[in-house]
């Protein structure tokens, strides 16, 4: 009995779901589906196949057919003439393919406009609420305006204390005893030492 490794379940699942996925998404590829739509009606060569399949450029439908022919998917037969000629045809499992992808074309064909109109909705409700967003207060599209220079106050520097000299003493009235304020009013009166004096001069 051989004492070969067991393979590890994890590892074959991981395997078998990654090459489900390469086959999904060669499948799900346009330039592979329409090369394989392209081959039902029979065999063509690379230039007449690169006519019928519009839009795809020489590299890529080269690049297409060789992942096509990978998976047995279409055929590639050389004649040896001069140039040689090769010619692209799809294979049985290839035309079981074609069948699954004309259904699928099909249901396509059936709901196109439906898938258009919800398509037209959808986009128009989308519309719709980014512009009530960005109309509104709290949207982000939403500004409020910043106070002018001119109107906000600017806040006042403070101011140091006051370092302006005391008023100066009062100056004796000249040719008397008397000592009358600066700022006295013009009612008031001056004392002398012998007696009321004359009012004093207004200031």
């Amino acid at each position: 009995m051989g004492t070969g490794a067991v393979p590890d379940a994890a590892a074959v699942g991981d395997s078998h779901a990654a090459l489900l996925r390469d086959v999904m998404d060669r499948i799900g590829d346009k330039w592979s589906v329409t090369v394989i739509c392209r081959l039902d009606a029979g065999p063509l060569r690379f230039n007449a196949l690169k006519r019928a399949t519009d839009g795809i450029t020489q590299r890529m439908l080269s690049a297409t057919v060789r992942r096509l022919e990978r998976d047995g998917l279409i055929s590639r037969t050389v004649e040896p003439t001069t140039p040689p000629r090769v010619e692209y045809a799809l294979t049985a499992r290839g035309r079981s393919l074609h069948g699954v992808l004309a259904g699928l074309v099909d249901w396509t064909e059936r709901n196109l406009d439906d898938i258009r109109r919800d398509r037209a909705a959808y986009d128009e409700a989308g519309s719709r609420a980014r512009s009530s967003a960005g109309s509104s207060p709290g949207g982000a599209a939403a500004s409020w305006p910043r106070p002018s220079s001119a109107s906000s106050p600017r806040p006042s520097a403070a101011r140091p204390a006051s370092t302006a000299a005391p008023p100066n003493p009062p100056t004796p009235a000249s040719g008397s005893n008397a000592r009358c304020g600066a700022s006295a009013p013009t009612t008031s009166t001056c004392t002398t030492s012998t007696g009321p004096a004359p009012r004093c001069p207004s200031t």
